[in-house]
């Protein structure tokens, strides 16, 4: 049996000039409490903020998004397959389309996505040109509560991989959702790349005070690059307080209730906050984006006009 065959899997190849080497950087809300994601799944504290956004007015759920591991059986994959991997693997974009229990998404909807991903990887790539190869796993999701949110999540799961969702489910179809929010999303997931907040693999240490600065630099970055409005940057009503809310919880804050869903109501407090900061930070120094992106969480906090988290 040919190997695409064996493993129904298709491999849309990029390649773009001027990339490095070293690889380097999710996002969704919803309402179904019955939902998880792998990272989020004990609600510990201290886990990178992989899962972001969506209309605010929402009530945040996680949503399981395990990682398709696609394994070859020995010997079945022929030469010229296993080159093309690996030169792509070293020196571009390896898009991978592996179909879920949701099924596969269309050959237009494939199509789209390479098209989308390709662009916006040659645009982060001649912005971060250490950024390296990125393998991204495509996947169909039949998740109703993504459709609220876009029909696209993603997440950086690790160096050098991303893992994109489409809904299948998506009112207006999964071509829709493609070309209306894909590029958003991977925008700000190349960002966490670049910048090495993964879910595996972190090069970070814990506390919320970090994870709202990661995220609130990839939303800017995302919403830069698109011009598109991001639901999860809204500013609070009060953002001094919850940024000294944050700044000052234990390291063992609960991830979720602080960058999700709180119990007293609040929604994205550490994203919204982030996001708040960032900004803050950009007004006060002159910095660009890019040129903060390169400073520490706990810099960017002095920059955006707050004294040092005492440990």
């Amino acid at each position: 049996m040919q190997i695409d065959e064996e493993l129904k899997i298709i491999h849309a190849v990029i390649f773009s000039t001027g990339r490095g080497q070293a690889p380097w950087f999710s996002r969704l809300r919803g309402r179904d409490p019955s939902l998880h994601r792998p990272h989020h799944a004990s609600r510990d504290a201290g886990t990178p903020g992989g899962v972001r956004h969506g209309r605010l007015p929402m009530r945040a759920a996680l949503l399981l998004a395990a990682s398709i591991l696609i394994i070859a059986p020995a010997g079945a994959t022929a030469p010229a397959v296993k080159a093309e991997v690996e030169a792509v693997t070293a020196f571009g974009l390896d898009v991978t389309f592996a179909p879920t229990e949701a099924g596969s998404l269309d050959e237009d909807v494939q199509t789209a996505v390479t098209n989308i991903l390709g662009a916006t990887y040659a645009d982060v790539v001649a912005l971060y040109p250490d950024l390296g190869a990125v393998t991204v796993e495509v996947q169909a999701i039949d998740r109703p509560a993504v459709d609220a949110i876009g029909g696209v999540t993603g997440r950086a799961q690790r160096p050098g991989v991303i893992v994109i969702e489409v809904s299948v489910t998506y009112p207006d179809g999964a071509l829709a959702a493609v070309e209306a929010n894909l590029a958003r999303n991977f925008y700000h997931e190349l960002h966490h790349l670049a910048r090495g907040w993964t879910i595996e693999d972190n090069a970070f240490g814990p506390g919320i005070h970090i994870a709202a600065i990661n995220e609130g630099l990839a939303v800017v970055f995302s919403e830069e690059m698109t011009g598109q409005a991001d639901a999860s940057g809204v500013v609070p009503d009060d953002p001094e307080a919850w940024a000294l809310e944050i700044r000052d919880l234990p390291l063992s804050a609960n991830y979720w209730d602080w960058m999700f869903d709180h119990p007293d109501g609040r929604e994205a407090i550490g994203y919204r906050t982030g996001t708040w900061l960032v900004r803050q930070a950009m007004a006060n120094t002159g910095l660009s984006l890019l040129e903060l992106a390169e400073r520490s969480p706990d810099e960017i906090w002095q920059m955006a006009g707050f004294e040092p988290r005492v440990e």
